[in-house]
């Protein structure tokens, strides 16, 4: 189970959902009864967001009117015949039964058609869904990408020890750090996210970037790249490139792209590893998103290497 959550946790499944080794993991899982998958709304959040934030706050489909809009997607689901509330209090999808979801999706579908979102993006709604069936319902440890981000919050913090504890089982004072953890997470990040609207991003010609200093730590200033890549506050069409001060002589350097950016092209693991090895750094990752860490006086020269890159794969 903890090698899907790592999976998943690392961006390897992809529209087709866990493929290669990894599936074989997920098939053992499920014939051991403690993994479930199917497939569903591929939004973050399904067992604990309230259903406006679970539509709000899923960029990775942008859906004019309802993404990043909170009062947009609050009308959208008051617009539908599901019943969103109980007892005054939001509903989560976890909350819904299998009609009811069938309903909010297709009114997703709708407005996503109406909006005029290409179809490969409208497809991209739907992915696989990963529950681990042993672990109470409505809480993070139930969705294997919520699990992974309950994770994520620990280790950012130096506290892998918190994350490695509720891996091993710990479901009382070692999952409440974590969840203590996980809030002073998002709030950062919020925070972060707050710092890039304000102060805005740097253009260049095929790509945009921001230099958060000190402002926001070095383990989450990729995370908020990656936020702002699917806000208002960026250019989607360039990739996103974030700097932070990792030491006194060391730059963090993260980088966030698209799925329509990787599919025209785009591959900042090639991007990261090649331009900050021409200034004496190292780095590489994913094609979607991919680090590097270069000399702290070295992030001009970066910036015009990884533009040309970026500027050739999308030529």
């Amino acid at each position: 189970l903890l090698a899907v959550v790592g999976a998943v946790g690392d961006m390897q499944d992809g529209g087709d959902g866990l493929v290669g080794a990894n599936a074989g993991i997920v098939a053992d899982g499920v014939d051991a009864g403690v993994l479930e998958t199917r497939t569903d709304l591929d939004l973050y959040g399904r067992q604990t967001r309230p259903l406006p934030k679970l539509l709000e706050y899923a960029s990775d489909v942008r859906i004019p009117g309802i993404s990043n809009d909170e009062a947009g997607a609050i009308a959208f689901l008051q617009e539908l015949d599901v019943d969103v509330k109980t007892d005054g209090e939001w509903r989560r999808w976890v909350d819904l039964d299998t009609d009811e979801r069938q309903t909010i999706a297709s009114g997703l579908m709708r407005r996503a058609v109406a909006s005029g979102v290409p179809s490969e993006r409208i497809e991209a709604l739907v992915g696989t869904a990963y529950t681990l069936v042993d672990e109470e319902p409505g809480t993070e440890l139930r969705d294997v990408s919520e699990f992974s981000t309950l994770l994520n919050a620990t280790a950012r913090y130096e506290r892998a020890d918190v994350g490695l504890a509720v891996c091993l089982g710990d479901r009382d004072g070692a999952l409440a750090e974590a969840r203590s953890l996980l809030r002073n997470h998002r709030r950062n990040l919020s925070e972060g996210l707050q710092w890039v609207k304000t102060e805005g991003v740097t253009h260049e010609q095929h790509l945009q970037w921001f230099d958060a200093g000190s402002r926001i730590r070095e383990t989450i200033v990729g995370i908020v790249a990656g936020m702002a890549a699917g806000s208002p506050a960026v250019d989607r069409s360039k990739p996103v490139i974030a700097f932070a001060e990792e030491s006194a002589t060391e730059l963090k350097v993260s980088a966030r792209g698209t799925g329509r950016l990787v599919r025209q092209g785009l591959d900042l693991s090639a991007v990261m590893r090649e331009a900050s090895r021409s200034v004496g750094g190292d780095g590489g990752g994913h094609d979607v998103a991919a680090g590097a860490t270069i000399p702290v006086d070295e992030r001009d020269a970066f910036v015009v290497a990884a533009d040309a890159l970026v500027g050739d794969q999308l030529s």
